[in-house]
């Protein structure tokens, strides 16, 4: 099945008292045609998931969390970032905003800035046995950008284990 985009897809906000749960993507292929995205997936529930999803041509960031509990992003694949690698350009998975007791697990990721980056008080995260090809960083060769990384406030408590990375 393509998407066309003269079905004029539609996002819904949701109210704050709303909390998304036991809701999951599977089996899905998201293709971005040019830069200028900001992000493909949106995650802020609890117990959601992302199961068998590939993204390829991200901008900014593939799949981003903020304030999310107990979620699982695994067996997917996230390759071929457009535009320039990082500086926030070419992130695959970010855990950010107190996000928390997420699994991020099984997935492989190719030609992008991050594979996953925790950040902005994410903690208590499992990121574990993913691959990782290929690492960009555009902003000069001086730089070696790892597969896997945390910065800004506070990410603590993350567990990294089995990862496969190029630096």
């Amino acid at each position: 099945w393509t998407y066309h985009t003269a079905l004029h897809a539609e996002a819904k906000a949701m109210p704050s008292d709303d909390v998304v749960q036991w809701a999951g993507i599977e089996d899905l292929t998201i293709t971005q045609d040019t830069a200028g995205s900001t992000y493909n997936l949106y995650m802020s529930g609890m117990y959601t998931w992302v199961r068998a999803v590939e993204i390829t041509r991200m901008d900014w960031r593939s799949i981003w969390t903020a304030w999310n509990l107990r979620s699982t992003i695994r067996d997917s694949y996230f390759h071929d970032a457009i535009g320039e690698y990082c500086h926030s350009l070419g992130y695959a998975v970010t855990l950010s905003l107190q996000s928390s007791a997420n699994l991020v697990e099984n997935n492989v990721f190719d030609h992008v800035c991050y594979s996953a980056v925790v950040f902005g008080g994410a903690m208590g995260n499992v990121i574990g046995y993913n691959y990782t090809g290929t690492t960009e960083y555009s902003f000069g060769a001086d730089w070696l950008v790892a597969a896997y990384g945390s910065h800004g406030a506070h990410p603590t408590y993350n567990l990294w284990e089995g990862n496969v990375g190029n630096k």
